[in-house]
């Protein structure tokens, strides 16, 4: 059997024993950088194709559009960064995901479990990032 290979669940809430468990475990947040530029991607197309974004059905205007775009365009450059092993934004998209969860969820109850899921691993995120910080 082979004992380095990962399960599903093994990148949700894995264990950190070691500095490479936690660089492991830190490059999972590029997965959450990566949903949230597609999330917001999405809108963007929503907002220029119908006028009304995911979460609500009023018309919008160019500002959620540009917003949704730039967002997009940052969370892709920032999941760039954590694959180069640059881990000082792991915090913020860590903290960013569990509050767009949280908000999404009560505009738009659709897609719970798929935002439970990157809710987890925006926490173990957290967990390895201050595993981390005990090894500097």
């Amino acid at each position: 059997m082979n004992k380095n290979k990962t399960g599903f669940f093994d990148t949700i809430w894995p264990k950190l024993n070691t500095k490479k468990d936690s660089i492991a475990t830190l490059r999972n947040c590029q997965i959450i950088s990566f949903y949230l530029a597609a999330s917001y991607l999405l809108n963007f197309y929503f907002i220029y194709s119908y006028g009304e974004s995911l979460w609500t059905a009023e018309a919008t205007g160019n500002f959620d559009g540009l917003f949704f775009l730039f967002f997009t365009a940052l969370f892709v450059w920032l999941g760039f960064r954590i694959r180069q092993n640059k881990f000082g934004s792991v915090p913020y998209i860590s903290a960013w995901c569990i509050i767009e969860c949280i908000l999404t969820t009560m505009y738009a109850p659709q897609g719970l479990v798929i935002r439970l899921i990157a809710a987890a691993i925006s926490v173990s995120c957290l967990r390895a990032w201050f595993f981390q910080r005990k090894f500097k």
